[in-house]
């Protein structure tokens, strides 16, 4: 019997130093065939979610320096890990925030609890709330390319338009995780606006 393939262009990040088998540039920017359905995993929703404050280091880059780039931030956000405890809401966290003036807009830092500044030299931005479409990922950061393709395909079966924005909750400085929250924005996009700079 064939398989419906799906083309899946996703950009996603891991933990830089410590996982070795990720650091070819195919860690950062991938091309995935995958099948429409991915076994062993939660089922896909679309979920309301409440507004949030991101802050972390932000990434404005052209497709080919993404690779380059977000190593960077990745190493000076987990340098400051200590300081962020008292601050964040939950695990570490990754944003595609689209493009933007033909470059790629990706913010990697934490969610801020409520009423914490933001830490000197970060960006914040403030993502309203609004209907996303959700899944968790279980298992190694290598397969949460495949987790947001089987997101996407389920959305073309289901008729839910989904735009480029999208939120992976979960990163640990150790990169020991197991599992990532993945949520992906659903058409028209809700527009998120830049808070300060701390």
């Amino acid at each position: 019997m064939g398989m419906e393939i799906d083309l899946v262009i996703h950009v996603f990040w891991g933990q830089f130093g410590t996982r070795t088998a990720y650091r070819e540039r195919e860690q950062y920017i991938a091309f995935f065939f995958i099948p429409r359905k991915v076994k062993g995993r939660s089922r896909v929703e679309v979920v309301e979610q409440g507004g949030m404050t991101v802050a972390g280091v932000l990434v404005q880059a052209p497709w080919q320096r993404l690779w380059d780039e977000v190593p960077k931030a990745w190493q000076q956000v987990f340098q400051r890990a200590p300081e962020l405890q008292a601050l964040q809401q939950g695990p570490f966290m990754d944003v595609s925030l689209g493009l933007v003036d033909s470059a790629y807009l990706q913010l990697v830092g934490v969610r801020l609890r409520e009423g914490a500044a933001v830490p000197r030299g970060f960006t914040a931005v403030h993502i309203p709330a609004q209907k996303l479409l959700r899944h968790r990922h279980v298992g190694p950061a290598a397969g949460i390319a495949d987790s947001f393709g089987a997101m996407y395909a389920w959305a073309r079966r289901h008729g839910v338009a989904l735009g480029d924005f999208k939120l992976d909750f979960g990163y640990l400085p150790s990169g020991d995780e197991t599992e990532h929250e993945l949520l992906a924005g659903l058409l028209p996009e809700v527009a998120w606006r830049s808070a300060h700079a701390g």
